[in-house]
């Protein structure tokens, strides 16, 4: 009896050697690297503003993307204000973390949620040449549709909202920076 009760006393402290190990991420999925190119034109004070956007990080199983993005104001912006002159180059740009979802990455046409949340800064000049700097918060969630070109390549329309919230001067308010958006972009993997 004394045998019995020791084999099985060892046998049931053996056994969650067999058991696999639970995990969200298992040997099974894989990652890749992404890098994604953008040209978007944002409603910036009522005025339509050129922006240009780079994305790199993983991509889990070629559905969740984690990773960093930056974006960068490329032309002027009309300020509609007596106090500033108009924004130029540079001196809008945002960064931050970017996540989303791919949907059917397989299929030929497919989609995408995607969201940047991060912050960045506002370069503004007044009038009589005193130049002043906001540091914002931004959120910029955007619904795309890709096409496939090959495995490794997709082209793809997005449209969404950026956010903005920053500290609010008289001339330019948060509102102001804030507005919808359309964009165009090009999406590599394994590069």
């Amino acid at each position: 009896m004394k045998k019995w009760l020791i084999t099985m006393l060892v046998a049931g402290c053996a056994l969650p050697v067999l058991a696999e190990k639970e995990s969200v991420i298992t040997y099974e999925d894989h990652w890749n690297m992404y890098s994604k190119f953008d040209l978007q034109l944002a409603d910036i004070g009522g005025d339509l503003a050129p922006i240009g956007g780079i994305y790199a990080g993983g991509l889990l199983n070629d559905r969740f993307i984690l990773g960093v993005g930056f974006n960068s104001l490329l032309g002027k912006v009309n300020t509609d204000s007596a106090f500033l002159k108009d924004l130029e180059f540079m001196d809008l740009w945002y960064a931050g973390l970017h996540t989303g979802y791919i949907f059917q990455p397989d299929a030929l046409i497919h989609y995408s949620v995607e969201c940047l949340i991060g912050g960045g800064q506002l370069e503004t000049e007044s009038v009589s040449g005193l130049n002043s700097s906001e540091t914002l918060f931004m959120v910029q969630p955007t619904l795309g549709a890709r096409i496939n070109i090959t495995e490794t390549f997709s082209i793809g329309l997005n449209a969404g909202y950026l956010y903005v919230d920053a500290s609010d001067t008289e001339a330019l308010k948060s509102s102001d920076l804030s507005g919808a958006t359309v964009g165009i972009f090009l999406h590599f993997t394994e590069f």
